[in-house]
């Protein structure tokens, strides 16, 4: 099981988050990312200005599948990050502090420790795909010994 289906510890995410808690810490959490000095620049080189609000969208029905089990989203969040390029230590610890303030604010106490471990999982996962999509490839044949 990959991070993004692994159960959260005791109460189901589906039992104790809601939709409304989801696209609030959406909007607070990309309202700020944009100008953030260690991880806006990522943002702004990747996603355009037009295509902002839709990559919002797409991100909070990831989120309501992984924490609600919906339907609405159908994606490949590593290749989709292992593609951006450069992506370091810095700008996961960056985006999971963010993330977590924005959770914190918007969400109940259980709901934000649910939902932040569930991202501290998939962070973790995508830092460890970053980390071997940056090594020579005779460097990721030998750790898959």
């Amino acid at each position: 099981m990959n991070a993004v289906n692994t159960p959260p510890k005791g109460k189901k995410a589906s039992q104790t988050i809601t939709r409304s808690e989801i696209d609030a810490t959406m909007r607070l959490f990309y309202g700020q990312v944009r100008d953030d000095p260690v991880i806006g620049s990522v943002f702004r080189r990747v996603i355009p200005d037009e295509h902002w609000d839709e990559h919002v969208a797409r991100i909070g029905a990831f989120w309501r599948k992984v924490l609600l089990n919906e339907p609405g989203f159908d994606g490949r969040p590593m290749q989709k990050h292992m593609a951006i390029g450069g992506l370091e230590k810095i700008h996961f610890d960056r985006w999971l502090g963010l993330f977590e303030q924005s959770c914190r604010t918007e969400c109940s106490l259980e709901s934000a420790d649910i939902w932040i471990d569930r991202a501290h999982l998939i962070g973790e996962s995508l830092l460890r795909g970053a980390a071997l999509h940056a090594l020579p490839r005779r460097q990721v044949a030998a750790t898959d010994s």
